[in-house]
């Protein structure tokens, strides 16, 4: 299946504020006071910021509402981009991959995609698991190559919750391509909750192993 990155991310540094447009529209500020990345979401570090939110099932009843809320925030200083999520759960997490880049659809997960290019035919994918293990991947020929063998530096911590699971990301700008005259990029976000075999995403569908 092809890798569609729909939609479109408006890198503006010198204005200081993301702005993402497309089908779904969230404007996102610079954070000043940098996140210390240990997986728990700090409120007031992302006020006034909007979420991305409202996913929609790939798996199993497609067009569906995900069963369960996400909430992905996004924020950015002069080095780095900044991801910090909610995963609200009604079940107990599920997650027993502890080897880095050992994809598996066997843990509830989340992934981040990135087209720092904005065209619709390349980017980088971040995945990560409730025990924080990493996986990193480059998306090559419009979805149809994808390079598990690729490795960037990037953070990430994850907090286990009563009700829900958060993970913070750090991703420096030096870790990833991109045209600094190109002021707009694709994301995406996906998740996979193993209890009920349910694959999720926000902007457009995902591989299915994603």
């Amino acid at each position: 299946m092809r890798y569609p990155l729909r939609q479109s991310i408006a890198l503006l540094l010198c204005t200081c504020s993301f702005t993402l447009i497309a089908q779904k529209n969230i404007t996102i500020q610079q954070i000043t006071d940098p996140l210390v990345i240990d997986g728990i979401h700090e409120p007031e570090k992302w006020i006034g910021m909007q979420p991305a939110t409202g996913l929609i099932q790939m798996e199993p009843i497609p067009g569906e509402s995900a069963s369960s809320k996400s909430e992905f925030y996004i924020g950015y200083d002069q080095e780095n981009i900044y991801i910090s999520a909610i995963l609200y759960q009604k079940t107990d997490v599920i997650a027993s991959i502890q080897n880095r880049d050992n994809l598996s659809e066997s843990d509830d997960c989340i992934t981040l995609i990135l087209d720092s290019y904005n065209d619709k035919r390349s980017g980088y994918g971040f995945w990560i698991n409730p025990l924080g293990t990493q996986a990193d991947f480059r998306i090559n020929d419009d979805g149809r190559s994808i390079d598990r063998n690729w490795d960037t530096e990037w953070e990430s911590a994850v907090q286990v919750n009563d009700g829900n699971w958060t993970v913070e990301i750090r991703l420096p700008f030096t870790s990833i391509r991109y045209n600094p005259d190109n002021k707009e990029w694709g994301v995406n976000f996906g998740r996979l909750i193993r209890e009920n075999f349910e694959k999720s995403y926000w902007a457009g569908e995902m591989t299915d192993d994603f």
